[in-house]
């Protein structure tokens, strides 16, 4: 499974807040900020976020590469938070 990982902005309260952008099969799929927040938070919503997109397009819904890990990191760096040293994507 091909994951590339990006960036949008989206207003909230005012304040311009970044969120992530999964790109798999050749498919952009913005996340919400509820989404990439709770993909930074935790490692298994990423997880299940990455099978329920892997269905919706038709792919297997294997973890190749540590596609959750990178998509966990991605939010956690968006939202501002720590990322420990060597977990960088």
């Amino acid at each position: 499974m091909n994951i590339t990982f990006g960036q949008a902005q989206t207003a909230y309260h005012g304040k311009k807040e970044k969120i992530a952008v999964v790109g798999i099969a050749g498919n952009q799929v913005m996340l919400g900020l509820g989404d990439t927040m709770r993909c930074a938070r935790s490692l298994e919503a990423a997880e299940r976020l990455l099978v329920s997109l892997a269905r919706k397009f038709g792919l297997s819904a294997g973890n190749e590469n540590g596609a959750a890990n990178q998509l966990h990191n991605h939010c956690r760096k968006l939202a501002g938070f720590k990322v420990e040293e060597g977990d960088e994507t």
